[in-house]
């Protein structure tokens, strides 16, 4: 079971847990398809979840912000999310947003991303590999959240059958469940809980750290799907909401009956709440520097520090000018040997730093743009 990656409920229940709930985020599986928003349900204000977290990243560096993933606040500069929401060179210059229920339309306040956990490293490209450790991740803000966090199941707690549980989670959805190009807006959608039997009958591979639940019947019912991925499941503990799991696979079959799986909290309790028993993933320390004459025939170099230290680098080069189309190289430690096509244009270069496998890199800002010489 791969995660994917390359991302309303009775009055009487909404009384329950005003002022207590919120952010959920998609899924992911080989077998699952992507999740994208709560598909029915209903919206939620900023107010009732005030822990909801949307993660924004940037398609470009001048590009605006957008919504990829949906997170919970557990502590005052931390909250969890999915593994699969991280798994990509920018994420550490994603942005925690909360109080708002719209963040694309009317923002909330924003915190920057400081340092990145992930439970294990795991190698995508091998098809044996199915998930073990739980798509989790732990995020730490460079300064505290302006809201509440919402308080952890404990170990020990599990869900039992037909137990009702809310999944929170910002997306953009039509009636049939597809993904629009409408706003990411916050919702939240009943569902059952199934036992672990019950679990095993899907199509999630190993589901030793897994939650499983599917839509309830009646108002508010719904599930979850991409855009969702990394939020909160919720529910009712003995002394109010806590956090049950995290949004993080799919299972095939009619949006009325799919089963979601959620990565269990009191399961992963011990890495969430310290996540030192994971793998930091790297941040780069300042920006990308050129090494080196910038000569046609010559070799040049592009450096970056990284922390914490990575395992492997690579570096992507860009070339433009003189009205021609940009070339672009790549290269690794050794740098590049500047070709002819090269000479009076303008070189820049920015360095990919990676734990072992490239899901798990960071990439650098540009360095400053040079002219290329005779």
């Amino acid at each position: 079971m791969n995660p994917l990656r390359k991302v309303a409920d009775s009055a009487a229940l909404a009384a329950a847990l005003t002022g207590a709930l919120g952010a959920a985020v998609a899924l992911g599986a080989a077998l699952a398809p992507p999740a994208a928003a709560i598909v029915g349900g209903e919206r939620v204000a900023s107010r009732d979840a005030p822990w909801a977290v949307s993660l924004l990243v940037q398609a470009g560096r001048e590009a605006r912000w957008h919504h990829r993933c949906s997170a919970t606040v557990i502590a005052p500069r931390r909250v969890v999310t999915a593994r699969h929401c991280v798994e990509h060179q920018d994420a550490w210059r994603a942005r925690a947003m909360v109080g708002s229920d719209d963040p694309e339309r009317r923002p909330g306040r924003t915190v920057a991303v400081s340092r990145i956990w992930v439970s294990a490293l795991l190698d995508w490209d091998d098809p044996g590999v199915i998930e073990r450790e739980g798509d989790v991740a732990v995020i730490e803000t460079a300064s505290d959240i302006p809201a509440p966090a919402l308080p952890l199941a404990a170990p020990g707690t599990t869900i039992a059958g037909g137990e009702t549980v809310w999944p929170y989670g910002f997306g953009r959805i039509d009636r049939e469940g597809r993904p629009t190009s409408e706003p990411a807006l916050l919702r939240r959608a009943v569902m059952r809980g199934h036992t672990e039997a019950e679990c095993a009958e899907s199509d999630f591979g190993d589901q030793s750290s897994l939650l499983c639940a599917s839509r309830a019947e009646g108002a508010g019912g719904g599930t979850v799907a991409p855009g969702d991925s990394g939020g909160g499941l919720v529910h009712q503990g003995a002394s109010g909401p806590e956090l049950l799991g995290v949004t993080s696979v799919a299972s095939r079959g009619e949006l009325r009956d799919e089963i979601s799986g959620f990565v269990s909290i009191p399961l992963t309790h011990a890495f969430v709440t310290d996540p030192a028993r994971g793998v930091e993933l790297p941040r780069p320390l300042a920006r990308s520097t050129l090494k080196g004459r910038a000569r046609v025939g010559e070799r040049v170099r592009c450096m970056a520090r990284f922390a914490p230290v990575v395992t492997r680098v690579r570096t992507r080069w860009t070339v433009t000018g003189k009205g021609a189309r940009a070339l672009r190289y790549t290269s690794g430690a050794k740098g590049l040997r500047l070709p002819a096509a090269t000479l009076g244009r303008t070189l820049t270069c920015y360095v990919v730093g990676e734990l072992r496998f490239e899901e798990y890199g960071a990439a650098a800002d540009p360095s400053r743009p040079v002219e290329v010489k005779r």
